[in-house]
């Protein structure tokens, strides 16, 4: 069933009690398709390392002759779960689920018995472990081993839900590439370091209340280095778009987190360079609609697109190149960026929407020539993370009604249903549209799309297009993103 469903499963125990080897050849082949990632081991903390949840089926007492009960307890032991287990998976928040029966203490008959026969008060779980109360902080689902994908289970009608302003929330904020490199400036690299700091002074307040993960765009930086590469000439073949984003990545990502360690002194801070894997029958590939590179007048365009056989499209009152841009499928590294940040860590990861990858029939990874919308992955992030909410930053303080006509004017609150219901253009405001109403419907959560200066006032619903299941903003317990386990 886990890889069925995309999960992470361990199967921790003796070798001796393991599955079949034709269930496990089986559940690899179907993980091969599903993105899930099976591991079987002995060891108990490689095999905890990093779970949302610690399993235990039930040791006895299915029928087994009670004369090979001592036989299979002592192979089992090692195999208790104890609060060290609990703590060995670095996850605060883990929690613990057991099959029936599970003897925790000496207080039943079989309980009583057993420890008469081995001197044990529990088997499966100690009875600290067992009551070990969940953490309140905690607002977000497990879905079980690591998953890559959330549960869509409804809401605990019982679960305490405080108010939104008194409760951190885990909040993936993504960066559009334009507000670290505005329309016309010089793409010089003091210039964009200068960006980014300013960008960091309005993130390092969410920070400071909150647990955050940030993505980034990469448009005009790529574009720039794609320019340099096709006018190499000691070079063969221009560097591959796949190549020019994980340089992207490194570069804005040192950036930033030298920006956030220098704004958030004693904050643990990471950049990851991340792959994003897509799939090679995306119709994307034919229709290319990403922009990329800088801004040109319509002759420059067109002469560019003669001479380099790019393909060029109006971007508002100018002309830019465009590249394919395949859907996201999932992030590859999305269990390091969990475990980052259940440690307390910042995240800044999936620059640009991360190297689009595709997985041979082997499951072999390999880049392709790409560019990923960085607001797309960052919803399909900031779904597999368990997000309360997911923030997209641009240089535009709000999603547009009619935009360039007489009757255009800003969008306030709404639902993913009544934005879909507008037009936007493909290439820019379409994808974050599309973003946020996918994170939205699939989570119940809150998103919104605004200005990088109102970063703090986005995420109360206070500035820009604010979107929810209710079309306004989670004001107070009724509304606030509970635990959907």
């Amino acid at each position: 069933m886990g890889a069925m469903l995309g999960m992470d499963v361990r199967m921790v125990g003796p070798a001796s009690l393991r599955n079949s080897p034709d269930v496990l050849k089986e559940a690899r082949r179907i993980a091969e398709s599903t993105g899930a990632r099976i591991t079987v081991t002995e060891d108990v903390a490689e095999g905890v390392a990093g779970v949302d949840f610690v399993y235990t089926d039930v040791w006895v007492s299915m029928g087994e002759p009670k004369e090979i009960w001592d036989e299979r307890i002592g192979l089992l032991r090692p195999y208790q779960v104890t609060m060290d287990v609990l703590k060995a998976t670095g996850n605060p928040r883990v929690k613990f689920l057991h099959c029936l029966p599970a003897f925790h203490d000496s207080g039943t008959t079989v309980g009583a018995e057993i420890l008469a026969r081995t001197g044990m008060t529990a088997l499966e779980v100690t009875t600290r472990s067992s009551s070990r109360p969940t953490p309140s902080s905690s607002t977000r689902p497990r879905t079980g081993c690591t998953p890559s994908r959330p549960s869509s289970s409804p809401p605990s009608a019982t679960e305490p839900r405080p108010p939104l302003k008194e409760a951190p929330m885990r909040v993936v904020v993504a960066l559009g590439g334009n507000a670290l490199l505005r329309r016309g400036d010089r793409p010089d690299a003091a210039v964009q370091l200068a960006n980014v700091r300013t960008a960091v002074a309005a993130l390092a307040p969410l920070a400071h209340r909150h647990e955050v993960v940030i993505t980034h765009g990469n448009g005009p930086q790529v574009g720039l280095l794609a320019l340099q590469s096709a006018a190499d000439h000691t070079l063969t073949s221009p560097y591959p778009f796949d190549v020019l984003g994980a340089e992207t990545q490194g570069m804005i990502g040192y950036w930033l987190l030298q920006s956030l360690q220098n704004a958030l002194p004693g904050r643990q801070i990471c950049a990851l360079l991340n792959q994003t894997l897509v799939s090679a029958a995306d119709p994307a590939f034919a229709e290319p609609t990403k922009f990329v590179g800088p801004v040109y007048d319509e002759e420059t365009a067109e002469r560019l697109a003669a001479e380099r056989g790019w393909t060029v499209r109006r971007d508002g009152d100018h002309w830019r190149r465009v590249v394919p841009s395949p859907d996201p499928q999932r992030v590859v590294e999305t269990r390091l960026i969990r475990l980052l940040l259940n440690s307390g860590a910042v995240a800044v990861c999936a620059g640009g929407g991360g190297v689009p990858v595709v997985r041979d029939e082997a499951g072999r990874l390999t880049g392709v020539e790409a560019v990923v919308d960085k607001d797309l992955t960052a919803a399909l992030l900031a779904e597999a993370l368990d997000a309360d909410a997911l923030l997209l930053l641009t240089d535009v303080p709000a999603v547009v009604r009619g935009y360039g006509t007489p009757d255009a004017e800003p969008i306030r609150y709404t639902t993913p249903g009544r934005l879909r219901a507008e037009e936007f253009p493909a290439g820019s405001m379409g994808p974050k549209v599309e973003a946020v109403c996918r994170f939205v419907e699939l989570t119940g959560g809150m998103a919104a799309i605004g200005a990088l200066q109102d970063a703090a006032a986005l995420l109360d619903g206070a500035a820009g297009t604010v979107v929810t299941p209710g079309g306004r903003p989670f004001d107070g317990a009724d509304d606030r993103p509970q635990d959907r386990s």
